[in-house]
């Protein structure tokens, strides 16, 4: 269920996401990004509302599908609080279900510091250690390195590519301001260890260094632990968003 926002908050999170997290190719659409990255992420090949109040029409829709098509992908649209109430029915109608749901956390830093660990190493490029390593642990639609290279290569600088121990990726770059925290990935069997405190408090010391006031982040509405971990370092919910996909014909 998509919670009432700050349509303003909304606005900077959802305009620098296209900017901070690239596609490789995007095509707007009534007032829609539609974004293709070779399937690799699901921001970036999804189809996202850029203004409030956006509808989405059948003939809309359509033009979506034929556009992913071409791609090779199934068609995903991300229902943020920018879109219409009436585009879940459309989207039901026409053989569509909700694959998940997201939250947008953010926090102003004030008057908080943050300590980087020493133990996580930062590059201000994608170094082929970290694709393939943040490739490595990865869902298998997103293994490959060079795809993952395809989006992030293109990011604008400042921007810093962490590592810790071959254990623990993450990624922020900052746009106006504003530090979003990606490709947060910590190793299955060394997790509840601290690996994704001294991560993301590491790059939230960078992004305060490089003069951002905020920081923000989308995580999995179902990853509890994630989600306290963001609270205590002092990030809290501005929003939700559901992806919905037709999975076949």
């Amino acid at each position: 269920m998509i919670v009432e926002a700050d349509i303003e908050i909304v606005l900077g999170c959802e305009d620098r996401l296209l900017r901070v997290w690239p596609a490789v190719r995007t095509e707007m659409m009534d007032g829609w990004a539609v974004r293709f990255a070779n399937g690799y992420s699901g921001r970036a090949n999804s189809a996202s509302a850029q203004v409030p109040g956006s509808r989405l029409e059948p003939t809309l829709l359509k033009r979506i599908e034929t556009f992913y098509a071409r791609c090779n992908l199934v068609p995903h649209v991300r229902v943020t609080p920018f879109v219409e109430a009436s585009a879940t029915s459309v989207l039901t109608a026409h053989g569509y279900r909700i694959k998940d749901e997201a939250i947008a956390m953010m926090l102003d830093f004030g008057t908080r510091t943050y300590v980087a660990d020493p133990r996580v190493v930062q590059s201000a490029r994608p170094e082929r250690h970290w694709l393939q390593g943040l490739s490595l642990h990865q869902e298998s639609s997103k293994r490959n390195p060079d795809h993952l290279l395809a989006i992030v290569g293109q990011i604008k600088p400042p921007v810093s590519f962490a590592t810790i121990f071959d254990d623990g990726y993450a990624v922020a770059a900052i746009d106006g301001g504003w530090a979003e925290i990606g490709s947060v990935m910590i190793a299955a069997d060394v997790r509840g260890k601290g690996l994704g405190r001294a991560i993301i408090s590491t790059l939230l010391h960078w992004a305060q260094g490089e003069g951002a006031v905020r920081a923000f982040l989308q995580v999995d509405a179902a990853n509890e632990v994630a989600i306290g971990l963001y609270r205590s370092l002092g990030f809290v919910e501005v929003y939700r968003y559901e992806t919905w996909w037709r999975a076949s014909r």
